[in-house]
Formats: C-alpha cells, structure tokens, sequence
C-alpha cells in the first residue's frame, strides 16, 4: 500500500513538472510603443524600445489607415537609426523570405477585431476561409495544400478495407492522418498535444519559440511554413480571451522578425477553421443510440450495427452503419442534433427538423439543392433570388461559383458545396452519417469532456466554426476563399508557396 501511494506521489510530481517541459518563450517585440506621434498626413509614427534602455531603436511609421508603410532601426548597431525600409519598395520584395504561419482554430471575427483595435499593421485585411464540413484540422489543410482524401475524418475511424475500428491513439501520435503536414517545416509533435491542451500557455509560447528560433537559424531558407495547435488549446481552454492573448503574442512576434530581417520578410497568417466560443454540453452519441435500441460496437454484420467514433471534442460526428436513412432520421431529432447527412446513390440526402432536401450533381459539375419536405438549410430565399438572376438552368442545377457567392455571409456558409464534397473525395473511409450539432452541444471523447471545461469548439456547418482567416504582408486578398483555393489566391496576391513531395506511404 505505501509503495502504492509512493507511485502515487511520484507521478503527481512529475504531472506538476510538466508545463515547465514546454521550454523558452520566443522574443518579442515591446507590448506597447514607447511614444505615438501624428503626422500630417493623418498618419502616425510609433516608436519602440527594444533594448529596454528608454531609447527609441524602431519606429513604424503608419498611413492614415493605419495600415504600416515603412519601418526604421538600428541597422549598424550603434544606437541610431540610420536604416528605412519602405514595405512597397520592389528592391525589398525582392529580396524578402517568405514565412507562414498556421494558427488552429482561430475565427475570423476573432482577427478582425484585433486587427480593428490597431495590431497587425503590417497586413493587408483578414480573408474569410471557408474550411470544408466536417470542420476538422487535417481535412482543411489537406483541401489547402492539395493532399485529400485523408484516410478518415478523423483519427478514430472504420477502416472499410480491413473491416475495423483504427486505433486512434496510433493514427493521431504517428500523424498519418495529416498528409499536410509534409508541406510544413516545423510543427509540435501530436504526441505532446495533450500535454499541450491542459498547459496551453507555456506550450503555445514553446511553438512561437521554435518557429522563431528555426527561422533565424536559416537564413538561406527562401519560405519557411510554421504549424501552431496553441491556438486551438488556448481557444478551447478561454475562449475569446485565449485567442485575443495568441494573437497578441503573434503580432510581437511577427514586428520582432520584420525589424531581425530589417524588412526583408514577407508574412502570411492563416488558420484551418474557426472556433465557436462558448460553453456546450457534451451529448454521447454512443449512449443515445444504445437507448434507441441500436448496436454500438466495432462491427458492421446488421442492419441495427452502428460504430460511433467518440476521440475528437467536436461540434460533428461520424456513425458508421448499414442503415445510414434510419439511423439519420432517428438522430436529428435528438437535443443538440441540427442536421444530419448521408450518401444515397449519386445523391446527397440532408435532414433537419425543417425538413428534408436532395443534393444532386450534373455531369457537368453543377450543383442542384431541392428540398423535398421543409427546407433544412433555410436556402429558399437563396433559390429564388439565384432563379431571378438567371444563374439556375431549367433543371435547378446552379454553377459552383454562384453557389459560393449566393452563400457566402449565409448562416451555413457554401452548404450545398461542402456538404457534396463531405461524401466526395475529402475522405477515404466516409462515415455513414455525418452529424453536424448546433453550437450548444459537442460531441466526441467523454474522458476529454471530463477534464478539460470546453469553451471553444469547431466541427460543425455554422459560420463561427467554418470561417477561418488569412492575411499577408504580400497585398490583399478576396474577402471569401474556399479553403481548396487559398493557396492560389495567395499566390495571386505575391506569396507563393514551394511545391513539396507528397508524403511517405506508411
């Protein structure tokens, strides 16, 4: 008993040591100027001490909508400002590195407050990303830097070719569901992301750390590309709070390596997805269809079968069964359970309390939304004003662009698009039913629910969870992109990324 209760002690020990694993912090630039000064022009010139001995060694100087046009510093080291970088100048741009930089899990709306409040400066506008459904880290990169299908939506899924469950600790710590991550070059190994969920802090502070860190320590490097999971952590642990302080840190980080590279640098901020922020209840799919009278287990051999994968803490769920109408007919009328989905034949069927509709698409790429009962994703008004314009043919069917652009500030933004392409080439092993749940209730491991007070989630069709942001240093972006077309608008817009072998088969 007392060897037990050492073991005990011990491991409580060495679970209090663990944040401090995480390492150094990453330099950053001063929180605040240390003087303001109006120009003329309507502009401002912000000084920044950065030695911290009470002397201006960098100064930005702003236009009258403060966004930043030029930067002075210390160029020799001797205390003066003897150097100006106008961030226009071609010789700059040039000359510049490419650095990106992925945050998970930070809303749009989020930046574009922060941005409003006078941080980001350098940056053009923030860019909605529409990420695709299920709202789900890899599934979103992968569409990004052209790597779909994942083997699963997530890292708990039924692999159909061996006729069993994966074991998603496996799949989630050797990463082999995120073919992405071969275009990045740094990331915090997924085997230390849980340490990483219950300290976000200190871990977030060792991910700016490393992507700093590498970079300087490469100087040849023409584009560097850094992964950030703290985002995600610190959103989900606080909320809004959690992701105003990340982005804070951010915008320090990215003024210190402008004035390290004395302007020879391009940046690109982007996240996956975005982050509903509040608190939710967890509803255990696992429980609720076992109630129903359904068979929860690993193996699909009867009609009344299902697999419910419960690893992720998401606003979405996967049900594997042979009875995908039933069993999505059956959930959506459940708390917390505003749509649901499945594959009949060549069509898309989509059920919520309003109704029912059909998704079909024409050989020709065409996308065409006819709800049979009711009107589940509340697109009549979309209908009828894509009728008007003359942008539906004689059959219904609307052109992919249109869709987008009809959809775009809807409350399930591009739907009819995202829900197709769930069931279509994002991934290998598709779940049955795909559950998207309103943004009072999560679904997913009730061992996580236990232990961390979720605040932040994603997964689901609505907007705060779908848009994801982007910006850069490069020029301005289109105010919407599909997160399959980001990389070429960002490339449109001066920032072009390097292409990279595909990854090792595992």
């Amino acid at each position: 008993m007392k060897l037990a209760q050492a073991a005990s002690a011990v491991a409580l020990f060495l679970f209090t040591l663990l944040p401090g694993c995480a390492g150094p912090g990453p330099e950053l630039a001063p929180i605040a100027p240390l003087s303001v000064e109006a120009s003329a022009d309507g502009g401002a010139a912000r000084s920044y001490d950065f030695s911290g001995d009470g002397v201006a060694d960098y100064v930005e100087r702003l236009d009258a909508a403060g966004r930043l046009v030029s930067i002075r510093f210390d160029s020799a080291g001797n205390g003066a400002l003897d150097g100006e970088v106008r961030l226009a100048d071609p010789a700059r741009l040039a000359s510049a590195r490419r650095l990106l930089i992925i945050l998970d899990s930070v809303p749009w709306e989020v930046v574009d407050e922060v941005r409003r409040q006078g941080r980001f400066a350098a940056f053009g506008p923030p860019s909605h990303i529409v990420a695709p459904f299920p709202v789900l880290t890899d599934l979103s990169l992968n569409e990004f830097f052209a790597r779909s299908p994942a083997p699963g939506a997530e890292a708990e899924y039924f692999d159909r070719q061996a006729g069993r469950l994966v074991d998603p600790y496996k799949v989630y710590f050797d990463q082999s569901n995120a073919p992405w991550l071969a275009d990045t070059d740094y990331n915090l190994p997924f085997k230390n992301h849980w340490a990483l969920y219950l300290w976000p802090d200190p871990w977030f502070a060792r991910e700016l750390h490393d992507i700093q860190a590498q970079f300087t320590a490469t100087p040849d490097a023409a584009c560097m590309v850094g992964y950030c999971a703290g985002t995600s952590a610190l959103g989900a642990r606080y909320g809004r709070s959690g992701h105003v302080r990340a982005l804070i840190e951010v915008d320090r980080l990215c003024q210190w390596l402008l004035r390290r590279t004395q302007g020879r640098l391009e940046i690109t901020l982007m996240s996956d997805h975005g982050h509903h922020l509040g608190r939710r209840r967890i509803a255990l799919l696992s429980d609720l269809l076992t109630r129903m009278g359904y068979h929860v287990g690993k193996t699909l051999k009867n009609p009344d079968d299902v697999i419910v994968p419960e690893f992720d803490v998401v606003t979405y769920a996967g049900v594997f069964t042979r009875s995908p109408e039933r069993v999505a007919r059956d959930l959506v009328g459940c708390e917390g359970m505003e749509l649901t989905a499945w594959l009949e034949g060549d069509a898309v069927r989509v059920v919520g309390r309003p109704g029912a509709a059909r998704i079909t698409r024409s050989p020709d790429g065409r996308l065409k939304y006819a709800p049979e009962s009711g009107d589940p994703l509340g697109l009549a008004g979309v209908l009828k004003g894509l009728a008007s314009a003359g942008k539906a043919d004689a059959a219904g069917f609307v052109s992919d662009a249109d869709w987008f652009d009809a959809t775009m500030r809807h409350e399930y933004p591009d739907a009819v698009d995202r829900l197709w392409g769930a069931f279509h080439g994002l991934v290998v092993n598709v779940p049955d039913v795909l559950v998207s749940t309103d943004d009072e209730h999560f679904c997913g491991s009730p061992f996580m629910a236990r232990y961390v007070d979720l605040i932040g989630a994603h997964g689901n069709l609505r907007q705060m969870s779908t848009y994801g942001f982007m910006m850069t240093t490069a020029g301005d972006l289109p105010p919407f992109m599909r997160m399959r077309d980001a990389r070429a608008d960002l490339a449109k817009a001066g920032f072009a990324l390097p292409d990279r072998p595909a990854p090792a088969a595992q």
